[in-house]
């Protein structure tokens, strides 16, 4: 995995660390991709040149780490094992409920962990051929 630059003094938050690197890296004025999660307790902070192509992706401003997809490939094909209508139901009137005590938090898991897809094409594939 990339190089992540850590500050040893542990009183400052993970946030303002994170923040501290993209300034210094800006100054140094070297490029660098910055994840954080939307609490911001998770930030990380990889200048571009660290980033290893098989654990993350990147096309910035032209300036990338993966090559096209291969011409060849023409078209995607997957299957899919779409939840029953009842559960689907369920987690949409759950959906709807968590939504009006504004709580949106929550939403993202409801639905996604069962319903698996599949594609014999590489993750990496499918998001070169989404580019196209």
């Amino acid at each position: 995995m990339a190089s992540l630059y850590i500050c040893p003094d542990l009183k400052k938050t993970k946030l303002k660390i994170a923040t501290e690197q993209m300034n210094l890296l800006g100054k140094e004025r070297i490029p660098f991709l910055f994840i954080i999660d939307f609490d911001q307790k998770k930030p990380f902070v990889f200048p571009l040149d660290d980033i290893n192509s098989e654990e993350i992706l990147f096309d910035v401003n032209g300036k990338k780490n993966f090559t096209e997809i291969p011409s060849n490939i023409k078209s995607l094909e997957f299957s899919a094992n779409p939840v029953s209508e009842i559960r689907y139901r369920e987690a949409f009137d759950l959906v709807q409920n968590h939504l009006h005590y504004g709580n949106p938090f929550f939403l993202s898991s409801i639905l996604s962990k069962e319903n698996p897809s599949f594609s014999l094409l590489k993750l990496s594939i499918l998001l070169r051929f989404c580019m196209m």
